[in-house]
């Protein structure tokens, strides 16, 4: 995670090469861009686009110090930054200086669909689609059975519309790439992870491999209530506060194996009951 701390923008030149590596990195696939205008640094205003992957904490100081803010995807295509606006607008004029130097032209599209290299729309979407697949198949093994299931569920919504419909099936696959791409933030880190990130993904891990081995004993509502920890959890992580997402995992683990010793006793109980009503039967 190279943006990570506001010092790298002290300088036009640290700035500007940790951005054109960050764009070497870019292919057909989506990623996530932020384009903050007029931020108030080193005592002038200045624009700001960041790609990849980036610290939340980051993310949030950068916007409390912009006028204006736009957020969406962006791809590579033969040498050109490809950015399409989720959220917000771009000024042009102003993005040119930031990309000069950088070896990369750049344009604005309309619709994420536009992301492939073929010339139809058909094509383009193929090609994204493909994209989208091979991400799924590098993080499938570090999901839980639930999250699994629900992007094969996305994905077969894609294969239904993608004859007939390609624009509906486009937007289930924005969806999908989101979802994505929140389920690697979760599971992520790499070289350039925090000790402390490190831990509470790890954590976070080992947790989830252990309610998806006693969620089919625990009642209902007691799921439920795991799970809102575990959405609790998510929200600590976007916003980099590990300590905080460790500590609601302990609650959670603590909760998790009170449900469990209940259900073990219930069970025990009936199982008691049965073969003392199995013995009742055979006397009488």
């Amino acid at each position: 995670m190279p943006f990570k701390k506001l010092d790298i923008f002290n300088s036009e030149q640290s700035y500007k090469a940790e951005l054109k590596k960050e764009l070497k990195k870019l292919d057909a696939s989506l990623s996530e861009f932020h384009y903050y205008d007029q931020v108030a640094l080193n005592g002038a205003p200045q624009t700001i686009l960041v790609v990849g992957e980036t610290a939340a904490p980051l993310l949030k100081e950068l916007k409390a110090k912009a006028k204006t803010h736009a957020v969406g995807r962006c791809f590579v295509e033969d040498g050109t930054l490809k950015l399409s606006p989720v959220k917000g607008k771009i000024l042009e004029k102003n993005l040119k200086p930031v990309m000069k130097g950088t070896q990369f032209a750049y344009k604005i599209v309309d619709a994420d669909v536009d992301a492939g290299g073929a010339d139809s729309a058909d094509g383009k979407f193929e090609k994204r689609l493909q994209a989208v697949v091979s991400r799924f198949d590098k993080i499938k093994g570090k999901i839980t059975d639930e999250e699994r299931k629900e992007l094969r569920i996305l994905f077969g919504q894609i294969e239904e519309q993608k004859d007939s419909a390609v624009d509906k099936a486009a937007a289930i696959l924005s969806k999908l790439n989101t979802r994505m791409e929140e389920l690697i933030g979760l599971i992520g880190g790499g070289s350039e992870a925090s000790r402390e990130e490190v831990n509470a993904k790890t954590r976070l891990k080992a947790t989830t491999a252990r309610f998806d081995k006693v969620k089919g004993k625990i009642m209902d509502d007691e799921r439920k209530a795991l799970r809102q920890h575990f959405a609790a959890v998510v929200e600590h992580f976007k916003k980099g506060e590990w300590a905080d997402g460790q500590k609601r995992l302990e609650q959670l683990d603590k909760e998790m194996v009170g449900y469990v010793k209940e259900a073990l006793a219930s069970e025990s109980l009936i199982q008691n009951f049965s073969s003392e009503f199995i013995v009742l039967r055979a006397s009488a």
